[in-house]
């Protein structure tokens, strides 16, 4: 309503004029029949009807920035066009006095808020500071809350699946309007933090949140996993590491204790369980899922061969001494939780021989695991029993077994032949990269 009283003042509508458009309802009897009001909105009619769809006369209520579609037709002659200046001119003086507005209610609104979100003072005066004016309040916060603040809205999922929603004011849950956000988006570009890659992504897109997940959506289940990788819950990471042994993708089986400590799980199975899950719910290309897939494939035998018994339960025992009376057997029960960690930086090989033994390697307990379902189940036990023998022990590891070599040089070559093809990046998703700082 004020912008269209800024626009009626520059085209020089007097105040009754004005009056009627505002308050017909009957937009031919009450304006184009009346002569006075259409001899003053005649020279500029495609203005005024985009004023009339503003204020909903036409049943219909649009947004001023429609008019660009109506402007910029190619239908319409440049005289048309000229108009584009008057509306910019009210633009302009519209905001302007927004922002006085804006800036005599901070002034005079106390602050609400000045502490971070962990009750710590804020410093005003510090360039990683960031005062918002939202609701009648003035609230502080510190760049590095509002980078959470924005991650923790931007990458919320369910099962992988995003559902991301627009950053919310901690304090009173009001999501926060595009005006702020583009000043949260700016603060943190000219702060000493790094711009996160969602935020720079939904700033691209006007902050639209559905735009943006119809666009960025792969990218975001990518962070979504690095951020279950990183701060996910230990009991839900455990869970995906005994689904992923459960899938027996190598004839030998490693006997996780049902009461095995689950951080030392999670952290031992960090690397594999993390290519697990992009081969398993990434929206990544189906070569590089399958990519994904032989590496963690890969990780899994090598940390099965390197460590048989890790996960067991071990029982160690002290028979009575011979000769010796009123002794009694001693009992110590532990875990087996030593174990050779596996290399996080573990690739496909380039070179191509070394790529075939790379395969060769995946390829002999792929086909092994289909004919060693019963040697795996009697292969081991989940408590591991040693005696000591007068104070000695002894360690029983004779329940290993043998890799059986699989010669398929068929399949090798033409895996080899599907590796070393051009695959289609899916990059081009993020233009310009160089502005993510």
């Amino acid at each position: 309503m004020i912008w269209c009283k800024i626009i009626h003042k520059i085209l020089n509508i007097d105040d009754k004029s004005s009056k009627i458009i505002f308050e017909a309802t009957n937009m031919w009897e009450d304006v184009y029949m009346n002569e006075h009001v259409n001899n003053q909105i005649r020279p500029n009619m495609t203005l005024h009807c985009h004023v009339f769809n503003m204020l909903g006369k036409y049943g219909v209520v649009c947004s001023k920035l429609n008019i660009y579609n109506i402007i910029e037709n190619t239908f319409f002659s440049d005289n048309y066009k000229k108009e584009l200046v008057l509306f910019e001119k009210t633009q302009k003086i519209y905001y302007t006095l927004l922002k006085f507005v804006n800036l005599c209610k901070i002034k005079r609104t106390s602050v609400k808020v000045n502490t971070d979100l962990t009750l710590n003072e804020i410093s005003v005066n510090d360039k990683n500071t960031v005062c918002i004016y939202q609701n009648n309040a003035i609230y502080y916060f510190s760049v590095c809350d509002l980078i959470n603040i924005c991650n923790s809205a931007l990458i919320f999922s369910y099962e992988f699946f995003a559902e991301p929603y627009i950053p919310k004011n901690p304090y009173t849950n009001i999501p926060f309007t595009k005006g702020i956000l583009l000043k949260i988006y700016d603060s943190i570009r000219y702060s000493t933090y790094k711009m996160p890659i969602l935020l720079e992504l939904f700033y691209r897109q006007q902050f639209d949140i559905e735009l943006f997940l119809l666009k960025y959506e792969p990218i975001i289940r990518d962070e979504c996993i690095d951020s279950f990788m990183k701060k996910g819950d230990i009991d839900e990471k455990c869970d995906y590491i005994h689904e992923l042994l459960s899938m027996k993708y190598y004839y030998k089986s490693l006997f996780i204790h049902e009461y095995f400590p689950k951080d030392i799980l999670a952290k031992a199975f960090e690397p594999i369980l993390y290519n697990y899950i992009l081969a398993e719910h990434s929206l990544l290309s189906t070569q590089k899922r399958w990519k994904k897939k032989c590496i963690m494939k890969y990780m899994l035998r090598k940390f099965i061969d390197e460590n048989p018994t890790f996960g067991r339960k071990q029982t160690l025992f002290r028979k009575p001494q011979f000769g010796v009376s009123n002794t009694k057997r001693v009992t110590y029960t532990n875990f087996m939780c030593n174990y050779i960690p596996i290399d996080k930086n573990i690739t496909i090989p380039k070179d191509r021989e070394k790529a075939k033994e790379f395969f060769k390697y995946i390829n002999e307990y792929e086909s092994e695991s289909e004919d060693s379902d019963d040697e795996s189940d009697s292969g081991g036990d989940e408590t591991h029993i040693i005696p000591l023998y007068d104070g000695g022990s002894e360690s029983n590891n004779d329940n290993q077994l043998t890799p059986i070599p699989n010669t398929s040089d068929t399949t090798n070559e033409i895996i080899m032949d599907d590796l070393f093809k051009n695959d289609s990046e899916w990059d081009d998703l993020i233009n310009d990269t160089d502005s993510v700082s």
